[in-house]
């Protein structure tokens, strides 16, 4: 388990996690540093560690495979467990992209009209992508 009040990383002159966010309001927000999409970082224990992800870790639990962890107030330098959830990758994009992503997991046929589904859908890369069979077999030559 993650000890928040124990010093980070090697050192022990490194403060504490706790000490890195503000949680007197009801966004606990991330005062240290955030990476360009503006989600809270921090080094701990040799690795770099999203700041809401960490904190979940440490009060709540750990986070299971194929989980992600959604800002439900969508402040995404907010570490407060209570305006956290967990969620599917595509749960999270869906609620939360207006962009491509978001529409490409709703379609239920590809470009060229063939379905996505059973047998004519492939799922790549842990299952974030859907591709279509057929349209495959036609680019790469395999006959159907």
């Amino acid at each position: 388990m993650i000890d928040l009040l124990a010093p980070r990383g090697a050192w022990a002159n490194r403060a504490p996690i706790a000490d890195l966010f503000d949680a007197t309001g009801d966004c606990w927000d991330w005062l240290a540093s955030k990476n360009p999409k503006g989600y809270g970082q921090v080094r701990h224990d040799e690795k770099t560690w999203q700041a809401h992800r960490l904190v979940w870790t440490a009060l709540v639990g750990p986070i299971p495979d194929g989980m992600v962890v959604d800002h439900m107030c969508r402040n995404r330098g907010c570490v407060n467990p209570d305006h956290l959830r967990l969620v599917t990758w595509k749960q999270n994009t869906l609620e939360n992209s207006v962009g491509v992503a978001a529409k490409h997991a709703v379609k239920t046929h590809c470009n060229q009209g063939h379905p996505l589904s059973g047998d004519n859908l492939s799922l790549e890369l842990n299952g974030k992508a859907r591709r279509c069979v057929t349209c495959r077999r036609i680019r790469t030559g395999v006959p159907t």
